[in-house]
């Protein structure tokens, strides 16, 4: 709906119509990152949870993959650590963000 707006010049009028897509808009966003928020947290955070069998260190989640902090160039090292960024620091970073833009603590 934003999209939409802003491809129709509605955005330089800033009516009531346009602001109240927007506002739902991003209370859609924030909802639906609140809810998934524990899920991918934990998920991103399984890629790097290694244990020790026979000497040799395994990825805790999938037995069949050495743990990626032996091999810090593998792609699951790589993604693990993108996917933590991302989702465990930056989805309160960026909720934050939003909050001191839209000036909630000075309500």
């Amino acid at each position: 709906p934003t999209l939409i707006l802003v491809l129709t010049g509605e955005r330089k009028t800033k009516t009531f119509r346009y602001r109240n897509t927007r506002d739902h808009f991003w209370h859609a966003c924030l909802f639906w990152l609140f809810l998934i928020y524990p899920i991918v947290s934990i998920t991103s955070v399984q890629g790097l949870k290694c244990r020790q069998i026979g000497g040799t260190w395994w990825l805790e989640w999938d037995l069949i993959h050495e743990c990626p902090w032996i091999h810090p160039s593998s792609a699951t090292f790589v993604w693990s650590f993108i996917s933590i960024l991302l989702y465990p620091i930056g989805i309160p970073v960026f909720t934050y963000l939003q909050l001191l833009r839209k000036r909630i603590p000075d309500q």
